[in-house]
């Protein structure tokens, strides 16, 4: 195989991912639209709903999570779901919260769950949470807005007899970053029978513009037909945002501002119904301030909240609008599809592996040398000069002489595992070792370690260290020629992100895989300075993204929102991906 040989394959399979990969993302199709038939008798009653908030914010003020008035609350709306002839429970949990006013710390919360059967133990499930900041009184749209509504659908829905089980929960500690929702996700008995999460979160404001509907990431494509149907009879009145992008599909909720959050980032079908912006000339929102008061709310926009949810549910009960996946996109009223959307992300996995073997293939290739491969200066065989079989061994490195190699205790030096983990294989294999120590010392509620502060800045000492003993391995390690150095670095990079996708999703591992590997190809790896710069802005885009997905993880991980077994490995490969491949494009090994 000649270099131009390898550099034309190598451009190929650039054309293939484009035309293959993004060519499937680029196809859509029409939502399929649901005829709506005349709506079924709805019995919301929205004055009865502004009763139920003007109880809540006027007899339970400053229910606080873990005070005896959100407490007081917590029995109240369980006596009003009980009156429904509903089975409640009480779901009582200590969990690791922030809070504006008391900052993070470990709170003492309440969940009320009511249950109503139906005819199959299949879910539909009703949350709002109860509790307010310090800064605010009555918190009559945030939240008695959700509350109430939430009791006038449980009155109206358990009327009669229904197809799916209907849970209704009063969730605390959302004002504590999603505390209460967190614990019911993980320690709720039934959470695999749920099909579809409701959420009620501010959405009374007298003076909002329209409703916005969230968090819909992963709706089945009927319900999402039936959803778009229903909203296109009201322009401007319900507005979905753009939950069903590629990113949010992919895992990352990147606006996690309510308890369906954490179910969407989960992977449940939900819902989240709140306030939009004020109209033109409205005044401000009252939002965790004493001015949220009863005053705020009105009766007609908590009955136009109510209606449509009562509608929608009404007719997902009726019908099989859950059945399907919902890993797909939608674009405006069009949608690629699931079979599409899977398709580009094993495209992607396929030009990875496509890329690790063009590296070893570059690791034996033949003929003059492209610059910056074996050029002028590199130290590899200088212009024009080729490289054969036993030039291209792992343990031959630029300009190393035998007896420099160096030796692992206990082995040859001449044995390949010694030669082997001498080089690039031993720099990976090292920095694949300080990951999981980080990650694994990570002090997470989800491994039984107390957040603290001072255990927060010792791990933080500890990652920084890490970056710093990556730093000087590389530079212990001894350098291969760059040919090499690039079949080590796409191989380590395919490794990780093969298990991420054990760890999420295929989706999810090809999206963050774009940066790294659309690139990795062209990284020369030279133990040269200029070429060494640019290697860092090669992998750079790469690094910044798995460092976002660092910082997420560890924010998921000290609320608890996703189990450990997947927040612990999740941080440990973005934190590999953060920063070992920048540590290989800017140090170099022995010479």
């Amino acid at each position: 195989m000649t270099w131009k040989r390898l550099d034309r394959l190598t451009w190929l399979s650039y054309a293939l991912l484009l035309m293959v990969g993004y060519g499937l993302l680029a196809r859509s199709l029409a939502v399929p639209a649901v005829p709506l038939a005349p709506a079924p008798a709805l019995g919301f009653d929205a004055e009865r709903a502004y009763a139920q908030v003007a109880r809540l914010a006027t007899e339970f003020p400053e229910r606080v999570t873990g005070t005896p008035a959100d407490a007081a609350a917590a029995r109240w709306v369980g006596d009003e779901l009980r009156a429904l002839g509903m089975e409640v429970a009480e779901q009582r949990f200590q969990a690791y919260g922030v809070s504006e006013t008391t900052g993070w710390g470990l709170y003492d919360g309440i969940n009320v769950v009511g249950v109503h059967p139906g005819a199959v133990p299949d879910v539909i499930l009703f949350g709002a949470h109860r509790d307010v900041v310090p800064t605010t009184v009555q918190g009559a749209d945030d939240n008695g807005s959700g509350t109430g509504t939430l009791l006038e659908l449980a009155r109206v829905l358990t009327a009669a007899p229904h197809h799916y089980t209907y849970v209704f929960v009063s969730f605390g500690g959302e004002e504590t970053w999603l505390t209460g929702a967190a614990h019911f996700a993980a320690h709720w008995p039934d959470m695999a029978r749920v099909r579809l999460m409701l959420n009620f979160d501010m959405l009374g404001w007298r003076d909002a513009a329209y409703t916005r509907l969230e968090h819909w990431t992963f709706l089945p494509l009927p319900a999402t037909g039936l959803l778009l149907s229903m909203v296109a009879r009201e322009p401007g009145a319900v507005v979905p945002d753009r939950s069903k992008t590629w990113w949010r599909v992919a895992g990352v909720i990147d606006d996690p501002g309510s308890d369906s959050a954490v179910f969407a980032l989960r992977g449940y079908p939900a819902l989240f119904f709140s306030d939009g912006p004020p109209r033109p000339g409205a005044p401000r929102h009252c939002y965790h301030e004493p001015c949220d008061t009863l005053d705020q709310v009105s009766a007609e926009a908590l009955g136009h909240v109510g209606r449509f949810a009562e509608e929608l549910v009404r007719r997902v009960d009726g019908d099989d609008f859950l059945a399907g996946s919902g890993v797909f996109l939608v674009r405006g009223d069009e949608y690629v599809p699931t079979a599409q959307v899977e398709g580009a992300g094993v495209a992607v996995a396929l030009f990875a592996l496509a890329l690790m073997g063009l590296a070893w293939l570059g690791a034996g290739a033949r003929g003059p040398q492209p610059a910056g491969i074996g050029g002028r200066g590199s130290g590899v065989g200088g212009q024009g000069g080729t490289i054969t079989g036993r030039e291209a061994d792992v343990g031959d490195g630029a300009g190393v002489a035998p007896s420099e190699r160096l030796a692992i205790s206990g082995l040859p030096k001449g044995w390949p595992l010694a030669r082997a983990l001498g080089g690039p294989a031993g720099y990976w294999l090292g920095a694949v070792g300080v990951a999981a120590v980080v990650a694994g010392a990570a002090p997470l509620p989800g491994l039984g370690v107390e957040p603290t502060v001072p255990r927060g800045l010792a791990w933080v000492a500890l990652a920084l260290a890490g970056f710093v003993a990556q730093f000087a391995l590389r530079r212990r390690t001894r350098a291969a020629r760059p040919p090499v150095e690039r079949l080590a670095f796409t191989a380590a990079l395919v490794a990780s992100y093969a298990a991420a996708a054990l760890v999420t999703s295929l989706l999810l591992a090809a999206v963050a895989a774009l940066p790294h590997l659309l690139l990795s190809s062209r990284v020369r790896l030279r133990p040269t300075p200029g070429w060494r710069l640019v290697d860092v802005i090669v992998v750079a885009p790469g690094c910044l993204w798995s460092a976002g997905v660092l910082a997420a993880a560890v924010g998921v991980g000290l609320f608890s929102l996703l189990p450990a077994i997947v927040v612990v490995p999740s941080i440990g490969l973005a934190y590999l991906g953060a920063t070992a491949p920048f540590v290989a494009a800017l140090a170099r090994g022995r010479e």
